[in-house]
């Protein structure tokens, strides 16, 4: 599965899915953005940074939507901003692939060159692990409702519905069941590394697609069913308690 469900179209299409997916994954992205190295200033496609406590990690990314290979040369004039300005890495992206020579130019470099799939490869495990922790937060009121938590947090309100009210609850409460839980903070980590297992995430993400009886292509498909059902169960539980429920 891909993380969206159709490649991009254009080089305007390219460049913004490309600065989308590393926005998505934490970095502050912009796109055409003019730079200034220890040369001159060059306008670059998008550049990405993360600045935490401990490091500073900069990606340039050259979008290449052409009819032919990107040949040696311009990986080399590529390869000098990437230097100059002193970025962690540098990716070409191209949509019909390089010249032989090309290669031979990143050789013992920060450089890469890639395909859109590939591109998106790169990507696609933090891409998910991040998803998988906004959509936890954005449907935190919907667990709080489903889970046994109501009980605690929300007493004195369950204490004021009628039986057919309750019955309603407990219908409502089975029904979001599985959307609630595909959404939690699972963590999908290996046992062994601690890290995010996406061959985890991939393993169970059929079962959700069935539990859930949702049509999907895509990652990216697929968050926006979820959050798209679990925004409509948020909005049942508030109808049937007749107020927004919040902690």
């Amino acid at each position: 599965m891909t993380i969206y469900e159709n490649e991009p179209k254009t080089w305007k299409d390219l460049q913004n899915k490309a600065a989308e997916i590393l926005a998505i994954c934490g970095y502050v992205c912009e796109t055409e953005k003019e730079i200034i190295t220890v040369r001159e200033k060059v306008n670059v496609d998008v550049l990405a940074e993360i600045n935490n406590q401990m490091s500073r990690s900069v990606i340039i990314c050259e979008c290449k939507f052409w009819k032919k290979k990107v040949p040696k040369h311009v990986v080399h004039s590529f390869r000098t901003v990437v230097n100059d300005y002193g970025a962690n890495y540098g990716l070409i992206i191209s949509k019909m692939g390089f010249q032989s020579g090309a290669f031979d130019a990143i050789k013992n470099t920060n450089v890469q060159l890639v395909n859109w799939t590939e591109f998106a490869n790169t990507f696609r495990a933090e891409w998910i692990r991040k998803k998988l922790i906004a959509i936890s937060k954005t449907t935190q009121p919907l667990y709080d409702y489903v889970s046994v938590g109501c009980m605690v947090f929300f007493k004195e309100q369950l204490s004021k519905l009628s039986q057919d009210e309750i019955e309603k609850y407990h219908y409502l409460t089975e029904k979001y069941f599985n959307p609630v839980f595909a959404s939690a903070n699972i963590d999908y980590k290996n046992e062994e590394t601690k890290e995010f297992d996406i061959e985890m995430f991939d393993n169970l993400l059929p079962h959700y697609i069935k539990e859930l009886n949702i049509n999907c292509t895509s990652y990216e498909r697929y968050f926006l069913n979820l959050e798209k059902i679990c925004a409509e169960g948020l909005i049942e539980f508030d109808i049937l308690f007749k107020e927004q429920l919040r902690r």
